[in-house]
């Protein structure tokens, strides 16, 4: 678990407990759960969001590109007609 042992992670407990004490200790875990989750939540939006727009993107381009080649084939027949007419 993140690179860290059994002995360690009991190691920081014991520290925790002793610096806090057992009265604040269900306080702080709370905290500290709350914390994670919301992180967790933000995350995921961002995961989402990003997504969306990853979903989105070739669809605007696939429009765009559509739009220049009408636009170009327009501006050929007006050069087309402009020579035809001289």
């Amino acid at each position: 678990m993140f690179g860290i042992s059994f002995s360690e992670l009991l190691i920081i407990f014991l520290i925790v407990l002793i610096v806090f004490g057992p009265d604040r200790l269900p306080q702080i875990a709370r905290t500290l759960g709350k914390a994670v989750r919301e992180f967790n939540r933000k995350s995921d939006e961002i995961k989402n969001e990003l997504n969306n727009v990853i979903k989105d993107e070739p669809t605007k381009n696939e429009k765009s590109s559509t739009i220049l080649i009408n636009d170009s084939s327009s501006s050929d027949t007006k050069s087309t007609n402009e020579v035809t007419h001289e």
